[in-house]
Parts: C-alpha cells; sequence; structure tokens
C-alpha cells in the first residue's frame, strides 16, 4: 500500500496546491490491470492498486472543472525480472507480456491525449465482460486457476 497507494497520493496532494497555484498540471497514475480484475495469488498487489484507481476517478471528478488533467493508466503484464525473480512462487500467468518500450510509449500517448483511463494492452474489453457478469467473471478464473494447478 506504500509504494502503489500511498507513495503517488501523498506526492500528488503535496504538489497540488502548485499545480492549481501556476493554472496547469497533470496527475499520472500508473496502476495495473489487476487494479480493475484482481490477480488470483496477488490479493495485496491487487488490493493496492484497485485503491490506486478509485482514488484517480474521485480525484479526475473532483478536479474536473480544473486546468489539472489526470490519467489513470493500467498496464498489462510487462516483461521484466519480476516475473523470474528467485525465492518466488512461480507466476500463474504464462501468457504474452508487453515489452516495456511499448508501455512507455502508451504512457506518453496517454498524457498527451484527453481520455482519463488507458490499458495497455487494450484490456478494456476483458474488464468490461467483468462488469457485466462478475459472477461468471469469478467463475471463469476460479476454472483457470483450478486448471494450472493441474
Amino acid at each position: 500500500m506504500r509504494v502503489n497507494f500511498l507513495s503517488p497520493s501523498r506526492k500528488t496532494l503535496a504538489l497540488l496546491p502548485r499545480m492549481l497555484e501556476r493554472g496547469k498540471g497533470s496527475i499520472v497514475n500508473v496502476s495495473s490491470v489487476a487494479g480493475r480484475l484482481g490477480n488470483p495469488k496477488e490479493s495485496a498487489y491487487s488490493a493496492s492498486k484497485f485503491a490506486l484507481c478509485g482514488w484517480s476517478e474521485a480525484l479526475n471528478v473532483d478536479l474536473w472543472d480544473t486546468p489539472i488533467e489526470v490519467r489513470l493508466i493500467n498496464p498489462g503484464a510487462i516483461d521484466t525480472e519480476i516475473w523470474h525473480t528467485a525465492g518466488e512462487d512461480e507466476p500463474i500467468y504464462e501468457g504474452e507480456k508487453e515489452p516495456p518500450e511499448d508501455i512507455a510509449e502508451g504512457i506518453v500517448a496517454a498524457i498527451e491525449g484527453d481520455k482519463f483511463e488507458h490499458y495497455l494492452p487494450d484490456m478494456k474489453p476483458v474488464v468490461d465482460m467483468k462488469q457485466a457478469d462478475i459472477d461468471g467473471f469469478m467463475e471463469g478464473v476460479v476454472g483457470w486457476v483450478k486448471s494450472t494447478k493441474a
């Protein structure tokens, strides 16, 4: 929670008065698709990212009529060394991972764009499907987790 939620929120609150005073600013929060879908076996991580997503949404509403722009970036799996950390449990996810350079380019594009929320890659249809049928979604995730143990 300290790294993924409290640090960005406290930094924003510290800098926000100066942004408002000068009449411009951008707040860019990098969360995770785990902040919208809830990753199995990563409940604490997901909770911290859900907190950042919810806070970013509320902040965007609070700052709606100001010159401050808020962006929320939700990357999926990024191809970094974290997937191969010695001493950690093997990750459940074995699918495609995005190159860090592509994520960085997507973040720049999000900052320059005019939409609040961005998925890198575009996982919004999965999030929308979850929202449309949360029970079905959770049943599918449980089935997927069980199949990875087989």
